[in-house]
């Protein structure tokens, strides 16, 4: 008699259901356990569900890429270079022209002895170790223009 009340019970589950309630009846010892166990499995297929439409929402989401690496581009928004007078710089090339005017106290705190965020913010930001190991070898205004200006014409004749 159980066994006829479980069959019915399991053939009236959705077939995602059917695999838990067999187990669970199996299990079973009274009709009453056997329709908890079906009862409680459909919330279970549906978070499995659930779970899979999640995944093909974020499948089917826009993503949006910068390039950075690029010597001459610009950097994103969030990596500008604020100058300690408030200037900020979006490239490379905006460095090198505002060296030209810049005051020494700002480059001496940008560069001394213990950091030089110049070279910082070219290795992090446009990933240009090369160009940022020259920068950390310079001490001066001067140097520094000189070795970005370089580095910028090189660029400039590399996509030509």
């Amino acid at each position: 008699m159980v066994k006829k009340a479980v069959k019915k019970t399991v053939k009236a589950a959705p077939k995602a259901t059917k695999k838990v309630s067999n187990k669970a009846a199996k299990k079973v010892v009274g009709k009453s356990i056997a329709k908890k166990a079906v009862k409680k499995a459909p919330k279970k297929a549906a978070k499995k569900t659930v779970k899979r439409s999640n995944k093909k929402a974020v499948k089917k989401g826009k993503a949006t890429v910068t390039i950075t690496t690029q010597v001459l581009g610009e950097a994103p928004r969030e990596h500008h270079f604020v100058l300690n007078d408030g200037r900020v710089l979006k490239s490379v090339q905006e460095l090198a022209d505002s060296l030209e005017d810049m005051a020494t106290e700002v480059f001496d705190h940008h560069v001394n002895p213990m950091r030089n965020d110049f070279a910082t913010w070219v290795e992090d930001v446009f990933e240009e170790r090369s160009l940022a190991r020259d920068l950390r070898e310079t001490r001066n205004r001067i140097e520094t223009r000189i070795k970005l200006l370089q580095r910028l014409v090189d660029e400039v004749l590399r996509q030509k």
